[in-house]
Formats: C-alpha cells, structure tokens, sequence
C-alpha cells in the first residue's frame, strides 16, 4: 500500500505529465487534427457516403482544378497512394473526370465532374461551419496570426524529417544537446506572407 508522500508525488508527476501534453506543440496539433478528422469523417460518411480523404481531394480540385495526382497528394501532404484510393472512390462515383496531360503524356489530370461540383458545393457549406465553430474564440487579428503561423509551420515541417539516427549509422544516439551539429542543418522556410 503506497504511503501518503509517495500518493502526493505519484500525483504530482501525473500532474506535471498532463500539463506537459498541452505545452507540445505536436500533440496539440495532432490531437486537434485526429478529433476534426474523426468527426468531419463520421459527419461527410453518414451525409453523403464521402470519406474524409476523398472529401479533402475535391476540396483541392474545386481550388485547384486539373492538378496531377502526385500535386494533389503534395498540397494535401499525404501519400499517393491514400489519393490514388480516394480517386478510385472518386471516379465510380462519378464526381471527377480523369483526362490526359496534354504536357506529358505519362499523367493524368484530374478535375471534379458536374455532379462532383455539386456534391463540393453541399459539403462546403457543412465544412465552411465547422471552421467558423473551431475558430470561434478568435478573434479576425488571432485568425491572421495563427494562418500566418500555421503556414510558416507547414513550410518548415519538413526539417522534422531531418532527425533520422539510423541514417547516420547511430540507432542509439542520444538526442541530446549535440543534436543540432549532428543533424544537417533546418531548410529555411520561405516567409512569404498569404494574401
């Protein structure tokens, strides 16, 4: 039976590891991207029998009309093959048009059919409301900061990648404050404001 100090610290450390979830800048990204993926996934499923991935890929070619595949799978930072699914979910569907690349013969391009138009501009509306429900305690200044923020964020993701100790031929290393001399160094992101 633990003693009563040993309660007062076992408590103190869970304390201390629950404050430190909402100081992790990944967590809090990832655990707010699983909680709108998990509900816009259950909501578009049960409305309009659209997953989330397929959701997001006419989402892009309503911005974007006839990209390639691999330029959806970059703007959406997600592998190829999780879009060549969701194109084939897309295409029996009929709600996207798949046509050749008149520059290269070896892709396709891909645009949202008639009735996929349709279909974006109901969900939209739906996805429009569940943006302005999340950011509802911001306010018009906060928005800006935080896009502005979240796109250096994104641009500079990539540096995360950049930490792989095996590639060294160092499965063991410590991450330590050496780290940095160890690691190639951070690809600058660009600092181009959003229009």
């Amino acid at each position: 039976m633990p003693t009563r100090g040993a309660s007062r610290a076992h408590l103190a450390v869970e304390a201390k590891v629950s404050d430190d979830f909402g100081r992790s800048i990944p967590y809090l990204i990832g655990a707010i991207a699983n909680i709108l993926s998990i509900g816009g996934s259950r909501l578009y499923r049960r409305l309009y029998n659209i997953g989330l991935t397929e959701w997001r890929l006419m989402w892009i070619l309503a911005i974007a009309p006839r990209i390639t595949a691999q330029r959806a799978s970059q703007i959406m930072g997600v592998d190829k093959a999780a879009i060549s699914r969701a194109l084939a979910g897309l295409e029996r569907r009929r709600l996207v048009r798949v046509l050749p690349n008149p520059a290269d013969s070896r892709e396709r391009l891909i645009e949202l059919s008639p009735s996929g138009v349709e279909l974006h501009s109901k969900i939209i509306v739906i996805a429009k409301e569940r943006e302005r429900r999340l950011l509802a305690p911001f306010t018009g200044d906060e928005i800006r900061i935080l896009t502005r923020l979240l796109q250096r964020m994104q641009a500079n993701a990539v540096n995360v990648n950049a930490i792989d100790p095996i590639a060294r031929g160092d499965p063991e290393a410590s991450l330590g404050q050496d780290t940095p001399a160890r690691l190639s160094p951070p690809r600058r992101a660009s600092r181009r404001r959003a229009s």
